[in-house]
């Protein structure tokens, strides 16, 4: 019998400063914080140690649908080009606000605002994905 072996997910929360990370798989569809990283190379790292299969990354537009700025646009082009992995955008419009606001509320001061940013981006992934199989 053949094993099945589940795709693993990253769920990446961009920033300048750092990136917050967060990981699932195609068999739970369930997100969980990872961790923040500071540079683009410890994230590569994570990509090659955790066996990353696809990347969902997300896309900070303004609450009006403004497009990012160049600096993030060059950072998922230098991805794309250095992972060879899919790498999808997903709409991020508030899920750091909501992060910190889940932060407060639970008073989960052992994660970060930015890990939880990236499992909400990715868990929002995967709930729309599960809703087109509807």
């Amino acid at each position: 019998m053949k094993k099945i072996v589940p795709k693993i997910y990253l769920g990446v929360d961009w920033g300048i400063k750092k990136i917050g990370l967060a990981a699932g798989d195609d068999f739970t569809r369930v997100a969980v914080p990872l961790t923040v990283v500071n540079t683009a190379a410890e994230l590569l790292a994570i990509i090659r140690r955790e066996k990353i299969g696809h990347v969902v990354v997300g896309e900070p537009r303004g609450l009006r649908g403004e497009a990012p700025g160049p600096e993030f646009t060059a950072f998922v082009d230098k991805l794309r080009q250095t992972v060879k992995l899919p790498v999808d955008l997903v709409d991020e419009r508030l899920s750091t606000r909501l992060a910190a606001r889940l932060t407060r509320e639970t008073k989960n001061s052992g994660r970060s605002d930015d890990d939880l940013a990236a499992m909400l981006i990715l868990q929002s992934y995967f709930d729309a994905r599960e809703s087109l199989k509807k």
